[in-house]
């Protein structure tokens, strides 16, 4: 790849993020800011946050479409965009997930509306940091001393993981030589293994003694209160599903990301991070 090549990265995290992107979604001029941001990107790399705007998940399908007219109307020579499985079609209806269909959705569009942009899609798995940033997965310590990891799955239900730091080296290497990837799913996850034993790799790595427990929905409710209820339900669709499935579908080789650059499991995460559970 030659050098100083312009590569931009797009993406909105956070209340304060959610915030502007609600406000910018109805201003004319934001499709100009956007121009004028892409405007002699060599490649952009776009992704869409659902938890900047939970309750108005259709932001995030505008957010990733508008991203897409722009790269297509300034001829972009490369768009990556962060994608996921759309789970609300694939159970049917029976499930309703948009945190991973609405970008199934705009992935869909970007496919269908603009056939010859040159578009890679990576799909990322759960991150390990889940359980470690500023508003963490259930995990606490108990009175003996045992770190308890709770979700609303079977002990025996699917884990997908990836080390959120991986994906740069990911895109990075898709972007070395991005024209064997085009029209791609990449799949960045690090391992398959169950919750349990998930919980089992901490103690091995840690040497803290741990266990897995399955939470109620009353549970997982009470622990998610501080959100509104729609989310608390899109969360308990995301553990039903992958309880059976994982972050993807049993058809998917979700190992060809593995092909592109090592990628840490939870062991080498824990050894790489230091993470240790809570005090």
């Amino acid at each position: 790849m030659d050098q100083y090549r312009l590569v931009t990265v797009v993406g909105s995290t956070g209340a304060q993020g959610g915030a502007v992107v609600r406000s910018l979604l109805k201003m004319d001029n934001f499709k100009d800011d956007l121009l004028r941001a892409f405007q002699n990107s060599w490649a952009i790399f776009a992704i869409t946050d659902f938890w900047a705007t939970p309750t108005q998940p259709e932001i995030e399908i505008e957010q990733g479409k508008l991203m897409a007219d722009v790269a297509a109307k300034l001829n972009i020579k490369y768009f990556i965009f962060s994608c996921a499985i759309n789970v609300n079609k694939l159970s049917d209806g029976k499930l309703n997930v948009p945190q991973f269909s609405d970008k199934a959705i705009v992935r869909e569009y970007i496919s269908q509306t603009y056939p010859e942009m040159k578009t890679i899609y990576v799909m990322p798995s759960f991150y390990f940091q889940n359980w470690t940033g500023s508003y963490p997965l259930p995990i606490k310590k108990l009175k003996d001393g045992t770190i308890e990891f709770s979700l609303p799955m079977s002990l025996h239900g699917k884990l997908h993981n990836i080390d959120i730091d991986d994906l740069g080296p990911i895109v990075s290497h898709l972007l070395q030589n991005p024209e064997n990837f085009i029209g791609q799913d990449i799949y960045v996850c690090g391992e398959e293994v169950d919750f349990e034993e998930f919980v089992r790799i901490f103690t091995r790595v840690t040497g803290r003694q741990a266990q897995a427990k399955t939470m109620t929905e009353h549970e997982f409710r009470q622990w998610a209160q501080d959100l509104p209820e729609n989310v608390q339900n899109y969360l308990l669709d995301m553990f039903k599903w992958m309880e059976v499935n994982g972050c993807y579908t049993p058809e998917i080789d979700w190992r060809n990301g593995q092909m592109l650059t090592k990628l840490n499991t939870f062991e080498t995460w824990l050894i790489k991070s230091g993470w240790m559970g809570p005090d």
